[in-house]
This record gives C-alpha cells, sequence and structure tokens, in this order.
C-alpha cells in the first residue's frame, strides 16, 4: 500500500512544484516554500519506507526517525544548493529562510515517519 501512496504524493508534490515553478509563486509569496518543504520531508520519508516495504535498497532495520532525518537532511541540502544555484533565495533574509526550510522538512518527515510506522507496522 505504501509503494502507490508513495507515487502518488510524489506525482503531486512535482505537479505543485512545477505550477509554483511557471507561476512564480516561490517569487510572489515568500512562505509558499514553507507548505512545500514540509510536504517534501513526508514525501522524502514516504520514499524511504515505500521501498523498504519491497525490500528494495532500504532494509527493515533502518526504519528508525533518525535514518529518515538523515534522510531527509540530504535531500534538504541538495535541494538548498539547488535554490541557492537558481536564485531562489531571499538575498536580505537567506539564513532564517533555509533554517526555517530545514525546520520544516524536518517537521514533515517527523510525521511522515509516524504516519508510515502505523501503516508499516501493522502491514495495511
Amino acid at each position: 500500500m505504501l509503494i502507490p501512496f508513495f507515487l502518488v504524493a510524489g506525482s503531486i508534490f512535482a505537479v505543485l512544484h512545477i505550477i509554483a515553478s511557471e507561476l512564480y509563486l516561490y517569487w510572489r509569496f515568500e512562505w509558499f516554500d514553507i507548505p512545500m518543504h514540509f510536504y517534501g520531508g513526508l514525501v522524502v520519508v514516504l520514499g524511504i519506507f515505500a521501498l523498504a516495504s519491497r525490500n528494495f535498497l532500504v532494509k527493515e532495520r533502518w526504519l528508525t526517525l533518525t535514518v529518515s532525518l538523515v534522510t531527509l537532511m540530504i535531500f534538504a541540502s541538495v535541494w538548498e544548493l539547488y535554490e541557492l544555484m537558481i536564485g531562489a533565495t531571499v538575498p536580505n533574509n537567506y539564513v532564517l529562510d533555509t533554517i526555517l526550510d530545514f525546520v520544516m522538512g524536518i517537521a514533515g518527515a517527523t510525521f511522515g515517519y509516524y504516519f508510515c510506522s502505523h501503516f508499516y507496522h501493522s502491514k495495511i
């Protein structure tokens, strides 16, 4: 059940990001990336659990909050570098914006971890 859920959630995330980029929503509304970082953290953890549910690349013993957060931080760091390279940063508030992005990603990943743990362990 987690693989289809991950694919749908990931597709929705990708479509939202494309629409937001095309309509300049990240630049028009400085707050717009906040829910996207939360949702991105959730999608990363869904991916970890989806892979583990099929024993593909992720071992069941790796399904811990720590591993989920470390994985999220790797993805978030790469994303922040991408934002910096394309000029999608808030120049006068870069450090605060980046910290908030990481915090929202961690919040989304934590929510995703507990959500997925429930479904993974109940084998739904």
